[in-house]
């Protein structure tokens, strides 16, 4: 029975590992868009049983004389971890956009040949994370069961995307601090105001922005709209 209830412990331990598998599993399988990843935790409320077991056994054991501290105390640990985790998915509360027709709103300007069809998830933060931003409105557009060959090929020929390496430092003044610069990455700013792609303006002033992003690895297009008082 001893050895059996140090097997049960070191499987609990693993419970953690084994969970963030899984859910990486679910995310590749069915990826949601934006901070709709956290939906595919509930896979860490499937490895409760484990901890739960070990818990209960080990209170046994420890009744029969039997020093199992190590599987209480592993197995409340470990299924705190798996409880908070799984709950996101559980309570998850974004909203999906799910009606694609939203993106007609942004094709005049995006200067790409978007698919007919993806998952749009439109969120409307009011600020965001940075301050002198604001009315900010975050649209991600997952592309991942859809053919992006088109779609990718217009951006690579596109004078206005640039890759993320290659986009001008004086630019990422007009960019969102949360934008990360992956190798497969392109970037483009779009100046609602003056019309303008990947310029700074000449004056200071409000000016409404639309920063883009396209990963290739995700499939993703990012664009985040928002008010930006501009100083020169």
């Amino acid at each position: 029975m001893k050895r059996r209830m140090i097997i049960l412990f070191i499987l609990t331990l693993c419970c953690l590992f084994f969970a963030l598998l899984s859910t990486n599993l679910m995310n590749k399988l069915h990826p949601q868009p934006g901070f709709g990843f956290v939906k595919n935790n509930w896979v860490f409320l499937c490895w409760l049983p484990i901890p739960i077991i070990s818990i209960i056994l080990g209170f046994k054991c420890k009744k029969r004389g039997l020093k199992c501290k190590k599987n209480i105390i592993g197995g409340f640990i470990v299924a705190f971890f798996l409880l908070a985790y799984g709950s996101f998915g559980v309570l998850y509360s974004f909203s999906y956009q799910r009606d694609y027709s939203r993106i007609d709103s942004y094709r005049s300007f995006v200067d790409a040949d978007l698919p007919d069809h993806g998952v749009i998830d439109i969120q409307e933060w009011g600020r965001y994370f940075d301050d002198d931003k604001t009315e900010y409105v975050v649209i991600i557009v997952s592309y991942g069961k859809e053919d992006v060959g088109n779609l990718e090929r217009s951006i690579t020929g596109s004078s206005n995307w640039v890759p993320c390496d290659s986009f001008r430092s004086e630019l990422k003044a007009l960019m969102p601090s949360t934008f990360r610069a992956d190798q497969d990455a392109y970037y483009l700013v779009y100046n609602k105001t003056t019309g303008e792609y990947n310029a700074l303006p000449s004056s200071a002033g409000t000016y409404e922005i639309y920063a883009m992003r396209y990963d290739e690895s995700d499939k993703q297009l990012e664009i985040h709209r928002y008010l930006m008082d501009f100083v020169v």
